[in-house]
């Protein structure tokens, strides 16, 4: 290998990783990503990077990328010579196949360095390595049919990249942990029975802010009501799916509804609760992983969401309510919500309507 190189789990076959990085702790990632089923390339300099990854693929393996993943930190020499971005950018033009990870505190921590990272074509910012083992076991099994049960012979490729030999199941999972930044175009899907436009899956936080389909912007955790849920267990459910994050929820913002006609001009009335809520566990880490229900997300403050901040919102909603909360507007009691037919109660001081405590 060439100097500066260091190949991690060798072998014929294996899918490939390129990671760039320094510091006391890369080889034991490097290990652990080669025990995740691949063929780790490290280097800590980022010329050394985009020399391998220019390098041609194994005989016969012309059809595939030079590497399947790329992972790098954001850098951290003095010289720049480790920085990740350009990386980044450079996998990201080489080819729409190639899973680009940054593994970074500082871009997971921070709402516009967060989506620099997805602009110059990052798939996954995350801080938590668990999570990235886990993406890269469901990369490495790519291309094998006896994972997950499917019981599907077929294979399949995908619409957006051409990357073959998947699964249904493996499809399904490929897609948004691939591609979920990309442009919303009408596609053929070969898993439905027809064509049709791809379904716009949503993106959001609650002081969280998560990153929204097609590099739209960040947003709020929200969603429908499943049926035979409350209010309370749906915004819970959906603020776990989103953010990733479990949740308290200790009060009530505002309760909205608004006369609407339905595609089919069909009256209807839609209802929303804004709910105030803390996290179980503040050392919980927020959702990394890509997938239909969110990019990930992130923490943030108001002055992050702020309209001079120049951050991409889907709408006003984050920067109405961090500034709400951070302003001390009044947050209602959750015992507004009743089943009907509740017994009324005569509200107390522990229930009643209160300002957030700093």
């Amino acid at each position: 290998m060439e100097q500066g190189l260091v190949t991690y789990g060798l072998g014929a076959g294996k899918p490939r990783l390129l990671y760039m990085a320094v510091g006391a702790t890369v080889k034991d990632q490097a290990l652990a990503f080669a025990g995740a089923g691949f063929e780790v390339v490290h280097t800590p300099a980022l010329a050394g990077a985009l020399q391998a990854l220019a390098a041609p693929r194994s005989s016969h393996s012309e059809q595939r990328p030079t590497f399947d993943v790329v992972v790098t930190k954001l850098g951290s020499m003095p010289d720049a010579s480790d920085q990740g971005l350009p990386l980044v950018r450079a996998a990201r033009v080489a080819d729409k196949r190639i899973f680009v990870a940054v593994l970074s505190w500082t871009a997971s921590g921070s709402p516009h360095t967060r989506l620099k990272c997805f602009q110059e074509g990052a798939n996954m910012v995350t801080a938590s390595e668990p999570d990235l083992l886990s993406v890269l076991a469901t990369i490495a099994a790519q291309g094998t049919t006896a994972i997950m049960g499917d019981g599907d012979d077929e294979v399949y490729e995908c619409p957006s990249c051409g990357l073959d030999g998947l699964t249904h199941h493996q499809l399904w999972v490929h897609h948004p942990l691939y591609h979920v930044n990309e442009p919303n175009v009408p596609t053929v899907c070969p898993l439905c029975p027809s064509p049709k436009k791809g379904k716009k899956p949503k993106y959001p936080s609650l002081l969280w802010l998560s990153f929204e389909f097609c590099n739209s912007g960040f947003w709020l955790p929200g969603g429908r009501v499943d049926p035979g849920e409350d209010l309370t267990t749906a915004a819970i459910r959906e603020t776990k799916e989103e953010a990733g994050i479990d949740v308290e929820l200790t009060g009530i913002l505002r309760w909205e509804w608004a006369p609407r006609r339905s595609s089919r001009d069909a009256p209807y009335v839609r209802m929303r609760v804004i709910f105030y809520g803390r996290p179980r566990n503040e050392d919980q880490l927020p959702k990394s992983i890509p997938d239909y229900e969110s990019v990930g997300a992130v923490w943030a403050s108001a002055n992050d969401v702020a309209p001079e901040s120049g951050l991409p919102l889907r709408g006003r909603e984050p920067q109405q309510w961090f500034a709400y909360v951070a302003q001390g507007g009044t947050i209602h009691p959750l015992s507004l919500l009743t089943g009907e037919g509740a017994p009324a109660a005569a509200s107390s001081s522990s229930s009643s309507s209160r300002r957030p405590q700093s």
